[in-house]
């Protein structure tokens, strides 16, 4: 009576028809490999087995059977970080997971590497170049904000503040957004409580404020000011936050009242060099008549 075994056997085939289908249709790259190694250090390696994502997201075709310097022409000088790592789980069967870029193929890339046994390794990855692009561009776009001489604050759509650049921080007086917050946010900063209600209220009906205004740091002390305020947006066009840039125009205020101040004395001189040239008229005027007489 073989039925036990036949039981067994039909177990065995559903079992890796499931692991063949799991293998074939995941999304993620797989590549089962075995390393090369020379005098202990890994030098190269072989594929082994990949799916079909492996191809796609690498652009990498044929490549079962052989060598990955074969497949890439010179990953060895470009990438000895990764046969680092491979050749490390494979010698110790340790696990590792890490993002790197591969230089030969300008990628990032997401790994999760494993050894099945001794001197192998099956790496699992993901394609994460767009996702590395957009951190970099945010990167970007926050040392541009911290760099700004302009103060700059976000806040929630309820008006909770959770940033401010170096600017804002040095203006206002506070260390961080949290301390802003916990002193009253916006309100804390803004003199005329009208004044911050229309400004939130044009903010959460899509409309953006603009104008000057008087705000107040930390210290008590009262400065002019120009803001423009705007709302933040998600892709439905809802309202999910608010950002405010503000510019201290004490100076240039400063400056107005002393051009209008020179602009009153000119006229002042003016009006006095039009009286004495008057004055002089009738002086001479007067002095014809003296003559006469």
């Amino acid at each position: 009576d073989i039925s036990d075994r036949k039981r067994a056997e039909e177990a065995l085939r559903k079992s890796e028809q499931l692991y063949r289908r799991l293998f074939e249709h995941l999304q993620e790259g797989f590549a089962y490999c075995r390393m090369i190694f020379e005098g202990g250090d890994p030098v190269d390696f072989i594929y082994l087995s990949v799916n079909e994502a492996f191809e796609a997201q690498t652009g990498l075709k044929n490549v079962e059977g052989m060598r990955a310097t074969e497949v890439i022409p010179g990953i060895r000088a470009s990438d000895p970080g990764l046969l680092e790592i491979y050749g490390r789980v494979a010698a110790t069967g340790n696990p590792e997971k890490f993002e790197v870029f591969v230089e030969a193929l300008k990628q990032w890339f997401s790994i999760s590497a494993y050894c099945p046994e001794h001197g192998y390794f099956v790496a699992v990855f993901d394609d994460i170049t767009e996702r590395k692009r957009a951190e970099e561009k945010l990167i970007h776009i926050m040392k541009a904000v911290e760099s700004a001489s302009d103060a700059i604050g976000i806040s929630d759509s309820l008006g909770h503040h959770f940033y401010q650049n170096k600017a804002s921080s040095d203006l206002f007086g506070y260390a961080t957004a949290e301390e802003m917050e916990a002193a009253g946010g916006g309100k804390a900063v803004v003199k005329d409580p009208a004044v911050a209600k229309e400004m939130f209220g044009n903010i959460m009906s899509g409309d953006p404020w603009v104008g000057e205004l008087e705000m107040v740091t930390k210290s008590g002390r009262v400065f002019p000011a120009f803001e423009r305020a705007d709302a933040v947006k998600d892709d439905e066009g809802n309202v999910i936050g608010l950002i405010g840039i503000v510019t201290d125009v004490t100076e240039r205020k400063r400056a107005e009242e002393e051009k209008r101040t020179l602009e009153r004395q000119v006229q002042q001189a003016q009006k006095l060099e039009s009286l004495g040239v008057l004055a002089g008229g009738v002086a001479h005027d007067f002095n014809n008549i003296l003559m006469v007489v």
